[in-house]
């Protein structure tokens, strides 16, 4: 089973919880608010990766990418010795 299929029905199952909480809210008499309902509201799109926009990393981006991780080159790692090897 993949992770959309685990995700979906996950969904399905919290949607289901929401509205039988919901009726014990109400057969109890109990208030909550009710959003109001925007009807332009974007659906959930199953391809989120069509979305996104191809673009072409060039030396520049990986060169400042990389840059952000770079240490202190007056700073060395300590020696560690193996304790198989005593």
């Amino acid at each position: 089973m993949s992770s959309t299929e685990e995700l979906e029905k996950r969904i399905q199952y919290l949607e289901q919880e929401n509205q039988y909480l919901k009726q014990l809210l109400s057969d109890a008499g109990i208030s909550y608010s009710k959003k109001e309902i925007i009807e332009n509201v974007y659906e959930y799109d199953p391809n989120q990766g069509a979305r996104t926009i191809p673009r072409e990393i060039t030396e520049t981006d990986a060169k400042v990418f990389f840059s952000m991780f770079w240490g202190r080159t007056d700073v060395y790692s300590k020696r560690t010795i193996k304790k198989s090897t005593k």
